[in-house]
């Protein structure tokens, strides 16, 4: 009914080794592009939130960087995506406040000086969160116990509102050059051998 299709795509920055990473980014890319618009969802688990404080946030700085490359340019798409942090009852965090609070905390640790465009991809994405943590409040955390049909449908709401981002053949790319894709694709095959 909807012409809606939720394509949830593997986890970045995982630990199956960088050609499976390669390989996700690949996948990620072709299906992105080939839609006629994407709205993009990020269920941050709200454990990775304190684990990426505790390693100076070098995997987030990786993902976001990653991140940027797959959509650019940034600024006009960064109102198309949606952050939700799930697994809130496995931490202390008790309100949206408290991921607020620790997402400000991160971006300081982060501290961005130049003006590269890894830089303002960071930016713009941090700024992004914060604002949506002050705009919809608690309706961006999603805990096990609190998922019931109406919460459900108030997500779907927020989905269904924001922005899409058109065009995506012109904005979304995979991060990664021919060369590197001819090499992932004769590695394959080395290991099919």
């Amino acid at each position: 009914g909807s012409g809606v299709t939720l394509y949830d795509t593997p986890g970045v920055n995982d630990t199956n080794g960088s050609e499976v990473e390669i390989a996700n980014c690949v996948a990620i890319g072709n299906v992105l592009s080939a839609c006629e618009s994407v709205k993009i969802i990020w269920l941050i688990d709200a454990r990775k939130i304190v684990a990426a404080k505790a390693a100076r946030c070098t995997g987030m700085r990786k993902f976001l960087q990653l991140f940027g490359q797959f959509v650019h340019p940034i600024d006009p798409h960064v109102k198309s995506m949606i952050v939700i942090f799930t697994h809130l009852e496995t931490t202390s965090f008790k309100s949206w406040e408290d991921i607020y609070d620790e997402i400000q905390e991160l971006y300081e640790v982060m501290s961005m000086s130049s003006d590269s465009d890894s830089d303002k991809v960071i930016k713009a994405v941090f700024l992004h969160w914060v604002d949506s943590l002050e705009k919809y409040k608690n309706n961006l955390l999603l805990r096990q116990e609190d998922f019931t049909v109406d919460r459900r449908n108030k997500l779907l709401g927020l989905i269904e509102g924001t922005p899409s981002i058109p065009g995506t053949e012109r904005v979304i790319n995979p991060p990664l050059s021919e060369t590197v894709i001819a090499q992932l694709g004769e590695a394959c095959q080395y290991m099919k051998n």
